[in-house]
């Protein structure tokens, strides 16, 4: 259920755990009261936590911010990026869902982390890298708990580390926002309103 009232819809497991550890949020609600929430869009992968593909295509992306992928050129970059077990990060998306997702006009360099990924440069410090490519030290365990990180996502990096950004000290909804760069199923109308005529007899 996003802030805007919408409900969204998870299409496969590895898009909702990309973004929750289990299922321990989860709430049981009637199905009338489930119907009574406009119907928003598909997640898409949270940013920084898996590269995704289809399987009718070789190429390997990288998920941004706002379901924004940037695709990774080769097999260099990712092992600059990602070390040994890129692999392993990688997770097929249906062809149907991959509408969901928008591409970007960029590419992933191997010399920078996309936005979204968490990262250690060679200490027990994590950051966040913003769209801006600053590394944003989150600052303890309850700043990385309040937006659901998980550390399994977390790439330890021999890289430079980039330009320092502004502490991650809490919960950001830019950060933790499920609904971020929802696609595909957009339930919004047509815009069309009815009314009756004022000449309709009250029964």
């Amino acid at each position: 259920l996003g802030a805007d009232g919408k409900r969204y819809v998870f299409p496969n497991e590895s898009t909702y755990f990309s973004w929750y550890s289990d299922f321990s949020s989860v709430v049981t609600v009637p199905q009338s009261e489930l119907e009574s929430y406009p119907l928003g869009a598909n997640v898409t992968m949270r940013p920084g936590t898996k590269l995704v593909k289809i399987t009718t295509d070789p190429k390997v992306y990288a998920v941004l911010p706002d379901g924004v992928l940037t695709w990774l050129p080769d097999e260099a970059t990712a092992l600059a990026l990602y070390g040994e077990g890129w692999a392993s990060r990688v997770v097929d998306v249906a062809d149907a869902f991959f509408t969901n997702y928008t591409i970007s006009a960029t590419n992933v360099s191997a010399d920078a982390y996309p936005a979204g990924s968490l990262v250690k440069f060679g200490g027990d410090d994590v950051y966040y890298i913003d769209a801006d490519g600053m590394a944003r030290l989150i600052a303890d365990d309850a700043a990385f708990s309040a937006n659901r990180f998980q550390f399994g996502n977390v790439v330890d990096s021999t890289l430079t580390m980039p330009t320092a950004g502004e502490t991650v000290t809490g919960n950001e909804d830019g950060l933790s926002d499920t609904s971020q760069g929802a696609g595909g199923m957009i339930g919004t109308g047509s815009g069309l309103t009815v009314g009756l005529s004022s000449m309709t007899p009250g029964s």
